[in-house]
């Protein structure tokens, strides 16, 4: 081995490699342990063209002519190492008995399944000439006819051939054709040399060590290891720089990177090769903290970094740089420093806006690779809670920039849209900017998505599952509830609109799949008495979010008629009656709507006949329902005809109160219901009593829809009441 290095395989990240049959690094392992084979195969015969007196096929008892077929059949006529090794063996088998001299030459020179071809024929003409002996002449000019047909020409290794041609290379005769293998008296000398020189190298290391049990880094090990194979062999490219190193340093200083300057910046003709052998043990030697304090102190990240955009930089380069921040960031100490001080997440967001521009946008031009592993290194630092709060404190600027890109390149390529895992990692660095965002106080800058944003992220979604359910359905919903709610989803295009919510009701129902069943009520009503659903369900939050954008949408309409003084009567409303007269008075003479409340109206009533009668949502809902329908006077009338023993819609609007979405200092959160500290406390029969308003208005509500629809069965207050709800609500009462 002269080198450990050559046996590190960088993790492919790109998605196309697992429908691969062979991956590379399987194929690389099954290339070593066929080179290992042909070399125990030469160490017999090695070991024969020493000894004098020696028959190899009389003492080993094995068929020297048929092993030469067998790895000639094997025989790649390649460069690689188990082509050069098995060329080898061929003429030490030939050169150890005089008996095998010729056998490569029966196969007509010809190697793989073209030397089985000739194998087969042979025995073949052997059986004819047998039989008919004035067939020879024959079948050697129909074996000459034959030789061009078994030359395994290929054209595309005849190209490659030309465009990488090893004119450095020497050919000769025999053995000698791989020289650098056989171990004679002058190699000897080198390795004596070398010998010499790992003793230096150990000393070198010893001398570093200053406490018993020291832990010495990863870095330093691997380096040390690595300098050991290297010293056994001149040939590398760094042998001489690593010698002369050894021998002007006394000792390992374990708090430096050796010789990284050297290497990285080298200015000598194989400086290509020197960087990316340094790179290779940067990526290899990072995995404590011992070995990223190392990083830290000697800047080796900001000079990644730096380097990364430089004109210097090629691919191979970009790749292990990536690959080395990617090791960073899973070290906790490692990613905050990254974040913090080298600027990491404007550095992946400089490399995201890359893939943004057209030239990237085709498929020939679209490198999966590099944008796979940006969007792991991000998730990996989103993932850290240490990150997460400097970032929510000082730097979501950043991350929003980064977001913002991932979302142009979410709904602008449609490459992006054909491949669900780059779906998915947008999403989830989406879903964890607003997240945070959340989290920030009301001061501080947002990133926030608008209505027509989140809906090209349902047709994004609605592309990649091809109209079924997929898992980057959960994460694009997450994404639209974590958003604050739109002010402008009431006056969205009617056809979009419902798109919007077919989807998202829909994905929400498939993902609560503990999701109760309506149970058959009083005139087969789907309205749920008891049952609550918990805080985290998506249909509660979904039904959160929609009538939260109903009413800042309806007290935001028309904002630029709004008086300031409506806005600071908002501060004072007390009421759902005081709500419905404020949005009134804001919307002037005209309050034509735009055609999407009843639409939203049966959507928001729906998902509230999913949850039941929710105590803590049946204001706003009832308040949101009431702000759709405010607009159409005939359903007023309607209204107050539905309604009897003496009630009247105002004197039910009076009875709850304003919901809290309507309070200038609301703020949306996606876990739970937002809380207004510093309401005044009701009493447990203020509470019911606004209980019987809002299940009355329901009521009310529930027959208009209704006759605007397919329904046939409606509730009438007398239907609440022969259910026995208020004596249910009662007896709680009472019993508390």
């Amino acid at each position: 081995m002269s080198s450990i290095l050559r046996l590190l395989v960088v993790p492919s990240t790109d998605q196309s490699a697992l429908n691969v049959e062979m991956s590379p690094q399987n194929t690389y392992e099954l290339n070593m342990k066929r080179l290992e084979i042909v070399k125990l195969l030469r160490a017999p015969f090695h070991f024969t063209s020493q000894q004098c007196g020696f028959d190899f096929k009389k003492d080993i008892s094995v068929n020297s002519r048929e092993l030469v077929f067998l790895v000639l059949s094997s025989y790649g006529a390649t460069l690689s190492e188990v082509d050069l090794e098995i060329y080898d063996l061929m003429f030490e088998i030939e050169s150890a008995n005089e008996s095998n001299f010729g056998s490569i030459a029966e196969m007509d020179y010809l190697w793989g399944a073209a030397a089985i071809k000739v194998r087969k024929e042979r025995e073949q003409e052997q059986d004819l000439s047998s039989v008919n002996m004035n067939d020879v002449e024959a079948i050697e000019e129909r074996r000459r006819s034959q030789f061009r047909e078994n030359l395994p020409v290929d054209p595309k290794v005849c190209a490659t051939t030309v465009l990488h041609f090893p004119y450095d290379r020497t050919v000769s005769e025999g053995t000698s054709f791989l020289s650098k293998y056989r171990h004679d008296n002058s190699e000897r000398c080198q390795k004596r040399e070398g010998l010499v020189r790992l003793r230096l190298l150990l000393t070198y290391l010893q001398n570093g060590i200053e406490d018993p049990w020291q832990r010495i880094p990863s870095i330093i090990a691997m380096f040390v290891a690595e300098a050991s194979f290297i010293l056994l062999d001149s040939s590398p490219d760094h042998y001489l720089t690593i010698s002369n190193f050894l021998l002007r340093s006394p000792r390992v200083n374990v708090k430096c990177m050796p010789l990284f300057e050297t290497f990285f910046w080298s200015s000598t003709v194989k400086f290509r090769t020197l960087r990316l052998w340094i790179l290779r043990l940067l990526y290899a030697g990072l995995n404590s903290d011992d070995d990223a304090q190392i990083y830290i102190k000697n800047n080796i990240l900001e000079i990644l970094l730096a380097f990364y955009a430089s004109p210097l930089s090629d691919y191979e380069s970009k790749e292990l740089i990536l690959q080395v921040v990617k090791k960073s960031v899973k070290l906790h100490k490692m990613a905050r420093y990254l974040v913090e001080y080298c600027g990491m997440i404007s550095w992946l967001s400089s490399i995201i806006s890359v893939f943004c521009r057209k030239q990237y946008q085709g498929p020939g031009n679209f490198p999966s690779t590099f944008l796979i592993t940006v969007l792991e290194v991000v998730n990996d630092v989103l993932s850290s809670r240490n990150t997460i709060d400097w970032l929510q404190k000082f730097a979501l600027e950043q991350l929003s920039e980064i977001s913002t890109h991932l979302y142009q390149l979410l709904v602008g390529t449609n490459l992006i849209k054909e491949k669900v895992s780059f779906v998915t990692s947008i999403l989830q660095i989406l879903t964890s900017t607003l997240k945070i965002s959340q989290k920030r106080k009301v001061y501080q800058p947002h990133f926030t998505l608008s209505i027509e944003g989140l809906f090209r992220i349902y047709e994004v979604i609605n592309v990649c599952s091809n109209g079924n359910y997929s898992p980057s359905a959960e994460l694009g919903l997450k994404a639209v509830l974590m958003s604050t709610p739109s002010v402008a989803l009431v006056c969205m295009d009617q056809e979009k609109l419902l798109k919007f919510i077919r989807w998202a009701t829909s994905t929400a129902l498939l993902l609560n799949s503990k999701l109760l069943q309506p149970r058959e009520t009083y005139c087969h009503s789907t309205i749920f008495l008891e049952e609550q659903q918990s805080e985290d369900s998506l249909i509660s939050t979904l039904l959160r979010w929609l009538t939260a954008s109903v009413i800042v949408g309806r007290l935001s309409w028309r904002s630029n008629d709004l008086d300031s003084n409506l806005v600071l009567e908002r501060s004072g409303l007390e009421t759902l009656q005081s709500l419905l007269e404020h949005s009134k008075k804001g919307c002037g003479e005209n309050q034509t709507g735009f055609g999407c409340e009843e639409m939203l109206a049966a959507s928001i009533f729906y998902l509230q006949q999913l949850l039941g009668m929710d105590c803590r949502l049946l204001p706003s809902v009832v308040s949101a329902l009431c702000l759709l329908l405010f607009s159409d006077v005939s359903y007023l009338a309607e209204m107050d005809c539905l309604l009897d023993n003496g009630n009247n819609l105002a004197s039910l609007c009076s009875r709850i109160h304003c919901p809290v979405e309507a309070n200038p200092s609301w703020r949306w959160t996606f876990y739970q219901p937002w809380m207004d500290l510093s309401s005044k406390s009701t009493d447990a029969a203020q509470k019911l009593d606004e209980h019987h308003a809002c299940q009355s208005l329901l009521v009310v509500i529930s027959n208009v829809i209704g006759k605007k629809s397919s329904h046939s069965h409606f509730l009438s207050l007398q239907d609440i009441e022969n259910c026995g709800v208020f004596n249910w609500e009662k007896s709680i009462l009472e019993s508390k």
